[in-house]
């Protein structure tokens, strides 16, 4: 079973960076308004409880979503480089049916096509959140 409910991460209600704002004009942010007791309350990525995490907001795209992603200068290490554990990761964290998570990660372009076909298929004329492959 494939699930979908992590797709919208929690968003802050501030601007965007001025090296944003043209590229996410008029797109739809998704918004989630997690609570303590929410699973994602402290990811590093995109929850409002993480001491120090990037706070991660997500838009709707035509064909998806996308993200402004900010890395703060406390991980910034040569000029222009993100360092201190952050790495750029393609991947999808799926509940597997009987009980567990199984993180699948992207290594390139036919790996990341790859997953997208998968998750696509498993999502395909379900409710959101009810994805299942088989």
């Amino acid at each position: 079973m494939v699930s979908s409910s992590m797709v919208h991460c929690r968003a802050v209600s501030t601007e965007l960076p001025v090296a944003f704002r043209d590229f996410f004009a008029g797109l739809v942010e998704q918004r989630r308004s997690p609570g303590p007791a929410d699973a994602f309350d402290r990811c590093f990525g995109c929850g409002p409880a993480h001491p120090s995490g990037l706070r991660v907001r997500v838009f709707e795209a035509d064909d998806g979503v996308v993200s402004p992603i900010v890395v703060p200068r406390v991980y910034e290490g040569p000029p222009d480089a993100a360092h201190g554990g952050i790495r750029a990761l393609v991947g999808a964290e799926v509940a597997v049916e009987g009980g567990g998570l199984l993180w699948l990660l992207v290594e390139d372009r036919a790996g990341y096509r790859n997953l997208c076909r998968l998750l696509t298929a498993g999502a395909l004329g379900r409710p959101k959140g009810e994805a299942r492959v088989g």
